[in-house]
């Protein structure tokens, strides 16, 4: 079983009927779900899509089927293509994947515990990912769950760091509570890391940054940033080609964890010194850090300083050196912050409301592998966002 839930990000792009269609015959190899449940108001015969708010109908599951779009695209679909290929392509073990999407779009990290508090949703999350679980077992009892993911964090941008932290141990231990109750097994987590609105004016960012610190509470496989990503609708929402690829990219990680090899990539410890500070990131062996060739910001509001930014002085350079990120000022800066902008680049949209978010950053990972699931695209590592005050 592959288990991303979240907001809206999770739940996916608002497919056409032909890209539905495309993705429905991509997945055939690798993925499944339920066969016969339905969301209480009928309206949805698969729970692909998910039940959102409406919650299932008393329908039960009567097997399992290929997994087809009926009209939004969730990632863990995506995601689950995604790995059957990359676990082809490093000659590790097949497996066919069960996926479904339980979240609601747009919810705080609050909305994802068991606590009925607060409104507008309860515990409504938990009692229909609950009940998918059970009508899981009951038709496939030998699945096993591969691991867990809430794509969640735009609607808590504005929260601190300290306060998401907390909440996000509340409800990711209420969905890895109920999954073991069901299963009998505890699965490990992937998480992803909140971009920003392209009006991202907040300066807290409190889930982008404690997701940081998540990876580490939990020995998740770090999926990557969405910052990245070219949205389609001039607010957070990725085009499906942008989705495909922040997919394939988590599961291009999961699928080296599966090999035994750990390849996060995250932001060691920095080192200062004078006006300068040294910020190394744990790259994979035999690679270092790059700025990427083509200046994909420029029509879209540009990119100053390679997405780095100082307080209590001037940028002079920013430079790279093996696996870490030079930054030199002009006096001795008390912070320093990479892809954490607060700032409006809405009005920068093209024709097609396509634009970059507000957080923004060139520096990626060296030698980045082919995709396999978009033939001329790159699986492009950015590093994360980060922020680190003077000690």
């Amino acid at each position: 079983m592959v288990i991303i839930d979240g907001q809206s990000l999770g739940l996916g792009h608002n497919g056409t009927a032909a890209e539905r269609t495309q993705e429905g015959y991509r997945n055939r190899p690798a993925s499944r779900m339920h066969r016969g449940l339905m969301r209480s108001d009928a309206a949805l015969t698969m729970p692909l899509h998910g039940p959102l708010s409406q919650g299932y109908a008393a329908d039960h599951a009567t097997g399992l089927s290929f997994a087809v779009p009926v009209g939004n695209i969730p990632a863990c679909l995506t995601f689950a293509s995604a790995l059957d290929l990359w676990r082809r392509q490093l000659g590790l073990p097949l497996h066919r994947m069960i996926v479904g999407f339980n979240g609601i779009g747009g919810q705080s990290i609050v909305q994802f515990d068991h606590d009925p508090l607060p409104d507008p949703f309860g515990t409504k999350i938990r009692d229909n990912h609950a009940r998918w679980l059970a009508e899981m077992m009951s038709v496939e009892p030998t699945a096993v769950p591969l691991l867990y993911a809430c794509i969640q964090g735009e609607a808590d941008v504005s929260q601190t760091p300290e306060w998401y932290r907390a909440q996000a141990h509340v409800s990711y231990d209420a969905a890895l509570d109920d999954i073991e109750a069901a299963t009998g097994v505890r699965p490990p987590v992937v998480v992803w890391q909140t971009g920003a609105y392209t009006n991202g004016t907040t300066t807290n960012s409190g889930s982008t940054l404690a997701q940081l610190q998540l990876v580490e509470d939990y020995s998740a496989a770090f999926a990557g940033p969405l910052y990245p990503n070219f949205l389609a609708d001039n607010v957070v929402h990725p085009t499906l080609d942008y989705q495909i690829l922040h997919c394939e990219i988590a599961a291009l990680v999961w699928a080296h964890r599966e090999a035994g090899q750990n390849i996060n990539l995250l932001p060691l410890a920095p080192i200062w010194s004078g006006n300068t500070v040294r910020i190394p990131f744990s790259v994979r062996p035999g690679r270092s850090l790059a700025f990427e060739a083509v200046d994909k910001y420029a029509a879209y509001g540009g990119l100053t300083n390679h997405g780095v930014e100082a307080t209590g002085a001037n940028i002079t350079s920013v430079t790279l050196d093996g696996n870490a990120v030079v930054v030199t000022c002009d006096g001795p800066m008390t912070q320093v912050q990479i892809a954490m902008q607060s700032q409006d680049v809405s009005s920068f949209a093209d024709g097609s409301l396509g634009n970059y978010g507000a957080h923004r950053c060139d520096i990626m990972e060296s030698d980045p592998e082919d995709s396999l699931m978009l033939p001329g695209w790159k699986l492009k590592r950015f590093i994360p966002s980060c922020r680190f005050a003077r000690p």
